[in-house]
């Protein structure tokens, strides 16, 4: 972990414990992620449905709170942007391990981002072509992703695509806020690899399953370029 880094965590915990004295960080967390990521998604939305279920579920969520904590929870989201502005890292990941609320008897644990790094780049290396996927089972908080990210220049950084899935909605959450902030196009599928993998269908969802798809908006803006191509075609033909 480096110095600034660390210089982050910090602050976003301490942030994070003073919110709110009236609710636990157990659920004081998953609530913050889960506003975090539906006021992401519907800054782009143009789905109707689909952007009135994620309001109603935000609006659900907040009215736990008083004006201040929402407040809190608000600025405590926009550190988080600017800390993932051109230097994306898994900083959420992070932060939940320095908060202790991280399941250890469940074998919960978060991969360090500069292990991940090594990973991801040792990944990489064997990879050509003009474009990369990128599928994770077990996508946590977007760790690897982010590793994948972080061992491509700046300019190559638009040819990965993510596809990832798990089976804490937590999680799907963190790595959709972090993936989303750092411009990853990716897909998230909140679900039992095991037992139900995401198959091509699940990954194409346009908003059947509002709590257990989620697209970035970078994603989005690939479905939106592929739709664009087609009538193009057909208006040629």
């Amino acid at each position: 972990m480096t110095k600034r880094e660390r210089a982050v965590r910090v602050p976003l915990a301490k942030r994070i414990r003073t919110i709110s004295k009236r609710h636990h960080l157990w659920s004081e967390w998953p609530d913050w992620v889960a506003m975090s990521a539906r006021a992401i998604s519907n800054t782009y939305e143009h789905r109707i449905a689909l952007r009135e279920t994620r309001e109603a579920r935000y609006m659900t969520i907040v009215g736990k709170y008083d004006a201040d904590e929402a407040r809190g929870m608000a600025e405590a989201l926009g550190e988080v942007v600017l800390e993932m502005h051109g230097d994306p890292h898994d900083i959420l990941g992070a932060t939940f391990h320095d908060l202790e609320l991280h399941n250890k008897w469940a074998g919960q644990f978060f991969t360090p981002q500069s292990l991940a790094d090594v990973m991801a780049a040792l990944t990489l290396s064997s990879k050509t072509g003009p474009n990369i996927t990128w599928s994770d089972p077990a996508i946590g908080s977007g760790v690897l992703a982010l590793g994948a990210l972080r061992a491509m220049l700046p300019e190559d950084r638009h040819r990965l695509t993510v596809f990832g899935q798990d089976i804490d909605p937590l999680a799907i959450h963190m790595a959709y806020i972090q993936l989303s902030l750092a411009g990853v196009a990716a897909t998230l599928v909140c679900g039992d690899t095991l037992r139900a993998p995401a198959t091509e269908a699940v990954y194409a969802d346009r908003g059947e399953r509002p709590e257990a798809v989620w697209h970035t908006p970078q994603r989005v803006a690939q479905f939106a370029v592929r739709v664009a191509a087609a009538q193009h075609t057909e208006a040629v033909l």
